[in-house]
């Protein structure tokens, strides 16, 4: 193994076999000629943090301690070119390929006070208003699936990236996929029978957890079972795993929406609202959460929200007319 650098640009050469002395003596002329400093060799090196990391000694250790991010991207974790740690966010602005952690540190605090703003401030002049008393459960279903729902977008679009190869490919497929699956779920939700809601929006929305535990476990092997496969094949795997829970996930809002309007017409607006932002500072935080702690935790996050989701439902439902179960 031997690096080379000249200023910013920094070319490892990695051999199968040990580099000969003839080896190195060619890479040496030739790093002269073009300018080039030999960095790591063999026999020698400048820098003592890259003989700690060739050595292989304590790696997770030395990893943990280093000021920066240098441990080595995985597909649960591609973030290539962001060493900066999410926990370091606010502690210092560094070379501008770093400030992007700072950016969205700061846009977390913006989104997370104006979620806040539009959550509350309607919930300071409608709590005591008549209809409006035993609004919460709603209030926690629809930020629930405002979340929830982001979460699973964005987790989705960074993990199929590398799959598919191309960020355009991802957003493209992921987007298509889900909101046209989502359209087609609430579709449905209009045959509801009145008298069947309650019990026909409760299995559904079961089913989407069953959904969204199959799915989390069934990506990873799927993405590695077909890494190799041709690019059409991939997209076709990915809209098969991508179709079935935007079908689901796309009945939640309207039977949330049915709910809220037979409880009280005033509640629609509001909740609509809470959605809304819900889903912004999720995708926000989803990419947050996926830097600080990997894709699969924000997709699980996710699925935590539509657990709430669920139970909230599960609690409005039963408490409104019997029409309504």
């Amino acid at each position: 193994m031997a690096l080379v650098r000249n200023l910013s640009v920094g070319t490892l050469l990695v051999s199968r076999d040990p580099l000969s002395e003839k080896d190195l003596e060619t890479l040496a002329e030739v790093s002269r000629a073009m300018q080039f400093e030999l960095v790591l060799t063999p026999k020698e090196s400048r820098d003592p943090t890259l003989v700690t990391i060739t050595s292989g000694s304590d790696l997770d250790r030395f990893i943990a301690q280093y000021p920066l991010n240098i441990s080595a991207p995985t597909d649960n974790s591609p973030f290539f070119f962001q060493t900066m740690r999410m926990k370091d966010a606010f502690r210092r602005m560094g070379p501008s390929r770093q400030n992007a952690v700072p950016v969205l540190g700061f846009l977390l605090i913006i989104v997370t006070g104006l979620t806040a703003l539009a959550i509350l401030l309607p919930l300071a002049f409608t709590a005591r208003r008549p209809g409006l008393k035993s609004s919460i459960p709603l209030l926690l279903f629809f930020a629930a699936i405002g979340f929830g729902f982001m979460m699973v977008e964005v987790s989705q679009m960074q993990r199929l990236v590398v799959f598919l190869g191309h960020p355009t490919y991802s957003l493209s497929v992921v987007l298509f996929t889900l909101l046209t699956a989502c359209s087609l779920g609430s579709l449905t939700t209009n045959r509801i029978r009145t008298e069947d809601f309650g019990r026909s929006g409760r299995l559904r929305l079961a089913g989407l957890l069953v959904l969204l535990a199959a799915f989390g476990l069934a990506t990873p092997w799927a993405v590695r079972a077909f890494e190799g496969a041709v690019t059409p094949v991939r997209i076709l795997v990915a809209v098969a795993l991508l179709a079935p829970l935007g079908l689901f996930m796309g009945m939640a809002f309207p039977l949330g929406m049915r709910l809220a309007s037979a409880q009280s017409e005033r509640l629609t607006p509001w909740m609509w609202g809470i959605n809304g932002a819900a889903s912004v500072w999720a995708s926000v935080g989803a990419v947050v959460i996926a830097m600080a702690a990997g894709i699969s935790t924000s997709f699980w996050t996710g699925m935590a929200c539509y657990i709430l989701a669920w139970l909230m439902f599960f609690r409005a439902s039963r408490r409104m007319s019997p029409g309504l179960d």
